[in-house]
């Protein structure tokens, strides 16, 4: 009991699968965080646009000494004044600046789910590209085992004078050929890891091998990249609403009360100066002419509106392309799967029937190594292309804008 949960704590803290690099990978890229923050700022931009429909109220504070002091003009005074301002009506100038800010704050979500799509269709592919080295090494290293089987037998048979040296020195450098290629597929395979290592910030010793899901019945959605494009046109629009706003009334209302101090003051026949003063007033005001700047403004977004329009359009378009060619590209895999798997079933019985002609003597020792090179070669084209399937599924899900991680078995 003892071993499995050690086992199994382990395997929680060294072995990872697809869902949980996926997740790893999300959760800890600079890019994402830095798009939440983004989103953040956004809106607290947009609780600053809806708080400035409320009134301001500021207090002032005047100290002043003048010179010379007349009877409405005392030589020192200290005033404290409240004011209070309220916009009234600004023709949906706030509104269209609040929904545009909104948006832009919709469009930088969108923009980190493009990223998070992204980054895991990246991992997907490098976590395939590892156990298709895998598969070549298994390859190898049978194709290895069964040299260094040959090499103790041509030993054997040569102390007693049944074969030449230059056979065993034969066998002896393609074991050596099969070495390299080892190395070199390790190598390959530990490059994988490390690349994971470093896009998902997490600590992996092995993966655990996931399959995805048939896309048979998969619903079409643009991806969020242009989901983001429609969203900044959209923003566009409200903004160049809120500027043309300008040419249309703009009510305000302001009140100011104040109390005074005064010292140092001349003698009047109109007695006191006040001491309380108020007043309140209601402005209203539409531009009449600029020469046409505001106008220009606003034409300058409706055309930026437009190319993002045309530009998410255009890639919309590419989405469905590359969609096709994705269904396209998993019928040939399926048929390279059933043709790879028929190749290496061939190899594997020409292989056994080879290496008892060998062993026989019958056969040169070219035609045996032949024949194992084959059954490695297939052997590793089939594991290859079944994971190359795999990544066919991936690109399905991703151009069809679906869940990657929600369609992992």
């Amino acid at each position: 009991m003892k071993l499995l949960i050690i086992s199994l704590l382990i395997g929680s803290l060294y072995g990872a699968n697809l869902k949980s690099i996926i997740d790893a990978t999300i959760g800890n890229n600079g890019n994402i965080k830095a798009k939440e923050y983004e989103s953040l700022a956004n809106g607290a931009e947009v609780a600053s646009l809806s708080a400035s429909s409320m009134p301001t109220v500021d207090i002032v504070a005047e100290l002043s000494k003048n010179s010379p002091k007349g009877a409405f003009t005392p030589g020192e005074s200290a005033t404290l004044s409240i004011l209070l301002n309220y916009k009234i009506y600004d023709s949906g100038k706030r509104a269209n600046l609040t929904r545009a800010k909104k948006l832009e704050q919709r469009a930088t979500n969108f923009e980190k789910r493009a990223i998070e799509r992204s980054l895991s269709l990246k991992a997907i592919k490098l976590y395939y590209n590892y156990f298709k080295a895998v598969a070549n090494l298994k390859a190898i290293s049978s194709r290895d085992s069964a040299l260094k089987a040959q090499l103790n037998r041509l030993k054997k048979l040569k102390s007693v004078g049944l074969v030449t040296s230059e056979e065993v020195s034969r066998i002896k450098s393609a074991i050596e050929q099969n070495r390299y290629a080892k190395e070199s597929i390790k190598f390959a395979m530990q490059s994988t890891l490390e690349r994971l290592k470093l896009l998902s910030h997490k600590k992996i010793k092995f993966l655990k091998l996931n399959y995805f899901k048939n896309p048979n019945r998969v619903t079409f959605s643009p991806l969020f990249n242009i989901k983001k494009i429609r969203a900044l046109a959209n923003s566009l629009n409200y903004n160049q609403k809120a500027i043309e706003s300008a040419y249309k009334p703009q009510v305000g209302l302001k009140y100011r009360y104040s109390k005074s101090k005064f010292a140092d003051t001349a003698p009047s026949p109109f007695g006191k100066l006040p001491e309380h003063n108020s007043k309140l007033s209601i402005q209203a005001s539409m531009r009449l002419y600029d020469g046409g700047t505001i106008k220009q403004k606003g034409e300058a977004l409706k055309y930026k509106r437009l190319s993002l329009l045309s530009l998410a359009n255009e890639l919309l378009r590419e989405q469905k392309m590359n969609l096709k060619l994705s269904k396209i590209e998993l019928r040939s895999i399926r048929a390279k799967i059933k043709s790879a798997k028929s190749a290496y079933l061939s190899a594997k019985e020409s292989y056994k029937r080879v290496k008892k002609e060998y062993e026989a003597g019958l056969i040169e020792y070219v035609t045996y190594l032949d024949a194992l090179t084959q059954k490695a070669v297939t052997f590793g084209q089939y594991k290859e292309a079944i994971y190359d399937l795999e990544v066919a599924k991936a690109s399905i899900f991703y151009y069809s804008g679906a869940n990657l991680k929600g369609a992992i078995r």
